[in-house]
C-alpha cells in the first residue's frame, strides 16, 4: 500500500512539473488553483412555452421558489409563472410596444397605443405604471406623431421620478409618483429643426440623479460634407425633479450608450465620429460623480454595467468584453471573441464582480424578423479566469435575456419558447 500511494505521488508530482515546464511556474500554479475552485452552475429548471417569446422579465429575487416570470407575447405581457407575491391577478393589456423595469424592479412601466388611436394620423401613447407585484399605480398619456419614433422611459425604485425622453427633438418630461407632469425640459434648447440629434440616458436606482448624453449636427453641412459636421455633444446630469445639476461638453462625437451607477458616484459615456473616408473613432470615457475623467478607452461599447459595490465596471463591444476599475480606471482583463463565433449580445456581472456572465451568438434574419441562434454563455471571475461554458446551440431567442443573482448563485436565460433557470451546487 506504501508502495502504492508513492507511485501515486510520483504520477501527481510528474503532471506537474509538465505544466510547470510547458506553462511556467505562475501560470500552472493558477490553473490547478482555478480547477479546484472554479463554481459549476447546475441546470436546475427548464420551463417552456408555445407562444414564442419576443423578451423576458424575471421578477422578485433571484432564488426565490415562488418568483414571477413575464414573457412579452403578441404584444402582451402574460405571466408564464405565477409568486405567490406577485402579480396576482394580473391581465395584460394589448399592443405593447416595450417595457421597462426599475433598475431592482421594484416598479415598471408599460407602453403601448391607447385603444381606438392605432389607425389615426396622430396616436396617443399610453404609459402605465405597475409595482413589483402589478398594481397599477397610475397612467399617463401622450400624443405621438406619425413621423416621430416612440419615446424611451425610465422609472426609479421608489418612484420618484418617470422620466420620457424624446430623442427626436431632444426633450426629457418628468413625472412625480402620481402621474402628475414636474418638468418638461428642452436639452438642447438652442437646436433648429434642421438638425439631428440624439440623446440617451440611464438613472440612479432611487432617481435622484438621471445621466443624460445627448448631441446634434447641422444636417445642411453634413450633407455637403460629412467629414466637417461635428456634432456637439454634452453629458447632462439631473436630479428626480429636473433640476439641472451638471452640464459639461466632450469632443465632437455621436452619442451612442450612457451608464450610472446605482449610488451615483461614477457615469460612463461612449461615443463616437465617422472620419472623411468612414472610419469610425470610438471612445469610452469614465467619469467620477465631480465629473472628473478617471479613464478614456478606445472602444465603442453596446453594453456597460457597474457592480452593485460600484467598484467594478463591465463594457462589451460586439467583440470585445473588458472589466475596469472605477476607482483608477486600470483594466483588469479583457477578451475578444472571434467572428466566427458570432458576437456579444448582452452581460451580467454579479455584485463584487466575483462572476461576469457573457452571452455571445450569431443572428439571421428571418419572415419574423432578426433572430438570435447558436448562442454560448461564458462565465468569468474577477481575475479574468473563464469558469465555466454553456454551449447552447439549437436555441434561440429574439431579445437577450440573462440575469444573474447579484450574489452570483443563480442564473437565468430566456428563449423564444423556454426559459432556464441555472444554480450552484448547495
Amino acid at each position: 500500500m506504501t508502495a502504492h500511494l508513492f507511485v501515486s505521488q510520483l504520477h501527481v508530482l510528474s503532471i506537474l512539473c509538465c505544466a510547470f515546464f510547458l506553462l511556467g511556474p505562475q501560470q500552472a500554479c493558477q490553473d490547478n488553483l482555478y480547477a479546484q475552485t472554479a463554481p459549476e452552475y447546475e441546470l436546475k429548471n427548464t420551463e417552456r412555452t408555445e407562444i414564442q417569446a419576443g423578451a423576458w422579465f424575471f421578477l422578485g429575487k433571484v432564488g426565490e421558489p415562488d418568483r414571477a416570470v413575464l414573457a412579452l407575447q403578441d404584444g402582451r405581457l402574460n405571466q408564464l409563472r405565477a409568486g405567490a407575491s406577485h402579480l396576482a391577478g394580473w391581465r395584460s393589456a394589448a399592443d405593447i410596444l416595450s417595457v421597462v423595469f426599475s433598475r431592482h424592479k421594484q416598479y415598471f412601466a408599460v407602453m403601448r397605443l391607447a385603444a381606438g388611436t392605432a389607425n389615426q394620423v396622430t396616436k396617443t401613447l399610453e404609459v402605465t405604471v405597475y409595482t413589483a407585484i402589478g398594481e397599477r399605480v397610475f397612467s399617463i398619456h401622450e400624443q405621438q406623431y406619425y413621423d416621430d419614433s416612440y419615446p424611451v422611459l425610465q422609472v426609479s425604485d421608489n418612484l420618484s421620478a418617470l422620466v420620457l425622453a424624446r430623442n427626436t427633438v431632444g426633450t426629457l418630461r418628468f413625472y412625480d409618483n402620481t402621474g402628475e407632469l414636474v418638468r418638461s425640459i428642452k436639452v438642447l434648447p438652442n437646436a433648429r429643426y434642421d438638425l439631428e440629434r440624439a440623446l440617451v440616458m440611464d438613472m440612479t436606482s432611487s432617481g435622484d440623479r438621471l445621466a443624460v448624453i445627448t448631441g446634434s449636427r447641422d444636417l445642411v453641412t453634413t450633407a455637403r460634407d460629412v467629414s466637417s459636421a461635428s456634432y456637439t455633444t454634452e453629458i447632462v446630469i439631473f436630479d428626480e425633479m429636473g433640476e439641472e445639476v451638471r452640464r459639461s461638453r466632450i469632443a465632437g462625437e455621436i452619442p451612442s450608450t450612457v451608464a450610472i451607477d446605482g449610488n451615483g458616484e461614477y457615469l460612463a459615456a461612449a461615443s463616437y465620429a465617422v472620419g472623411a473616408r468612414g472610419n469610425i473613432r470610438r471612445q469610452s470615457i469614465l467619469f467620477d460623480n465631480h465629473g472628473k475623467v478617471t479613464t478614456e478607452l478606445n472602444m465603442l461599447p453596446k453594453h456597460m454595467v457597474f457592480s452593485g459595490d460600484s467598484r467594478y465596471l463591465l463594457l462589451a463591444e460586439n467583440q470585445q468584453v473588458r472589466l475596469i476599475s472605477t476607482a483608477g480606471g486600470k483594466t483588469i482583463w479583457k477578451e475578444s471573441i472571434d467572428r466566427s463565433e458570432g458576437f456579444i449580445t448582452t452581460t451580467c456581472l454579479a455584485n463584487d464582480a466575483s462572476v461576469a456572465a457573457i452571452l455571445i451568438a450569431k443572428n439571421a434574419y428571418r419572415a419574423s424578423g432578426f433572430i438570435f441562434s447558436t448562442s454560448k454563455l461564458f462565465m468569468r471571475n474577477r481575475n479574468g479566469e473563464r469558469l465555466q461554458t454553456f454551449d447552447l446551440s439549437g436555441m434561440e431567442f429574439v431579445t437577450p435575456a440573462l440575469e444573474l443573482s447579484a450574489d452570483s448563485q443563480q442564473l437565468s436565460i430566456g428563449f423564444t419558447d423556454s426559459f432556464r433557470v441555472y444554480a450552484k451546487p448547495e
